[in-house]
């Protein structure tokens, strides 16, 4: 089992795999690499044309679409359900449903794939939520009119108890805290993550990974506004 630090790497730094025809996929962390070992991250890049079919496991997944356009084919409630998805359309979707995503557009697609395993595997039909963050209008809380936070539905997860996009301002910083597991991915800006004894510098690209109730924190120290994709796990 791992030591209780962060896992922080960016996926540029990986090798591709073709997991699928016109599939490519780059391992971020494993969940061996954690502590709980429990949660894995992976980023999929989905060719034009291309059509990719997710293995059946017993968890639940959170997806957010980082770039291109196409369709969710989602076996819901009994029913073939296509879903249009583009750029900033994020969601959970439990591990036992059947879909399959198209890629519709002109180029790839770029998708950030959040996994955790549950013993919890009592999902019903009707259970998952995909749907645009809205990067724009903050929808939950605020501080001081620079950290917004844009959530996404989570309602009957067995594990994910945030999902959602945070924005930071130009040298704004949170202070040291603690909480339920953690996987933050950079969209835009860059900044610094600590997290126990360790300091990272992360830009838009890079994944961090906070085991449980290991304090950290997040310093904007770039021009731009550091923006990111949150999610926690439950114990």
């Amino acid at each position: 089992m791992s030591t209780n630090q962060a896992t922080v790497t960016h996926w540029t730094d990986q090798e591709p795999t073709e997991i699928q025809p016109g599939i490519q996929e780059y391992t971020l962390f494993d969940a061996e690499d954690t502590p709980a070992e429990r949660v894995s991250a992976r980023l999929l890049v989905i060719d034009r044309g291309a059509i990719y079919r997710p293995d059946q496991f017993h968890g639940e997944i959170f997806y957010h679409f980082l770039a291109g356009n196409g369709i969710l084919v989602w076996n819901k409630d009994h029913t073939d359900l296509p879903l249009v998805i583009d750029n900033d359309t994020g969601g959970w979707i439990p591990g036992t449903h059947s879909y399959r995503f198209e890629n519709t557009g002109e180029g790839p697609m770029r998708c950030l794939v959040v996994s955790c395993e549950t013993e919890d595997t009592d999902y019903g039909v009707r259970d998952g939520s995909v749907g645009k963050l809205d990067t724009f209008t903050p929808t939950a809380r605020k501080i001081d009119d620079t950290f917004h936070d844009f959530g996404a539905n989570k309602a009957s997860a067995k594990n994910l108890a945030v999902a959602g996009y945070q924005v930071f301002a130009p040298g704004k910083e949170q202070g040291l805290h603690y909480h339920d597991e953690e996987v933050l991915y950079v969209v835009r800006g860059s900044g610094k993550l600590v997290s126990g004894d360790e300091e990272f510098d992360i830009e838009a690209g890079t994944i961090a990974h906070n085991p449980h109730e290991i304090e950290h924190q997040l310093l904007n120290t770039g021009k731009d506004k550091l923006g990111y994709v949150v999610l926690e796990f439950s114990e």
